[in-house]
């Protein structure tokens, strides 16, 4: 051992070198704990959320929110896309939505709106009115999931397994982000909570 420190003493360079390996290794594995429990951060590709989160934003997702409670309607939330994870293998390809039937309601897209078990759903945060749909109900422990900007998202009215189990919602979104030079940007993101049912 006394030889060992002596080799080290004697090649500072070296020694330096081990330091700043340690150091790497050491934070990549606090950064892939930090990731796997506390918080998630992603790169949104799309303008499905547009209006809310927009295309080439990054974020920032709260993987602690549903430790002691479960997803409300208007939550914003990153959770594993039903049909990749359906597939064989499965693959683990991240979305983030919005939060919009909970489980046992029926969600209906009728008249450019959206109903809750027959009452019409307040959203001030979309732009423009929601294409004809159809009737879903959300089985228990599930849910309904659209993107803000209605007419140009791929959610759950077009997916084949069309909810998502609470099981694989990873968090809510809180902090989105852009480094863009022609968008820097750095907001809080909310989730809605002032329904009218």
């Amino acid at each position: 051992m006394i030889n060992k420190i002596k080799y080290f003493k004697d090649k500072p360079v070296l020694a330096d070198i081990l330091d700043l390996l340690l150091l790497c290794i050491v934070t990549i594995i606090i950064g892939k704990i930090f990731t796997s429990y506390f918080m998630l951060p992603g790169h949104v590709p799309t303008s499905s959320m547009e209006g809310t989160i927009s295309a080439g934003d990054r974020m920032l997702t709260n993987r602690t929110s549903y430790w002691k409670s479960s997803p409300q309607r208007g939550d914003i939330v990153v959770f594993y896309y039903p049909d990749a994870k359906m597939q064989s293998p499965p693959e683990e390809v991240h979305y983030v939505k919005r939060i919009i039937g909970l489980p046992g309601e029926t969600v209906t897209i009728q008249d450019g709106a959206v109903y809750i078990n027959g009452v019409k759903l307040d959203e001030p945060y979309i732009h423009m009115s929601t294409k004809v749909g159809e009737s879903y109900v959300v089985p228990e422990g599930h849910y309904f999931m659209l993107g803000d900007n209605r007419n140009n998202s791929a959610d759950s009215r077009a997916w084949e397994h069309k909810f998502v189990p609470e099981a694989d919602i990873l968090g809510k979104v809180f902090f989105k982000y852009s480094l863009l030079i022609d968008n820097i940007h750095a907001r809080a993101v909310y989730s809605y909570n002032d329904y009218n049912i």
